[in-house]
């Protein structure tokens, strides 16, 4: 967050806003670490960019040969 010099209250806003981000992050670490792929997972139809951006994305995957 980006405050001018002088501006306290931004100042301590933007720390407790960084300190929040920061709790945050740590909390979603385990999550990350036990991910794994799911080729046709269980979604809602209002997520469907999630389906588009999959579709997307698999341009990039590696596959294997043979």
């Amino acid at each position: 967050m980006y405050y001018q010099e002088g501006e306290e209250v931004a100042a301590k806003i933007g720390a407790a806003f960084g300190a929040e981000v920061a709790r945050q992050l740590d909390q979603d670490i385990p999550i990350w670490e036990h991910k794994r792929y799911q080729p046709s997972p269980a979604l809602a139809p209002s997520e469907k960019p999630i389906t588009e951006f999959r579709k997307w994305a698999k341009q990039f995957y590696v596959t294997k040969a043979g």
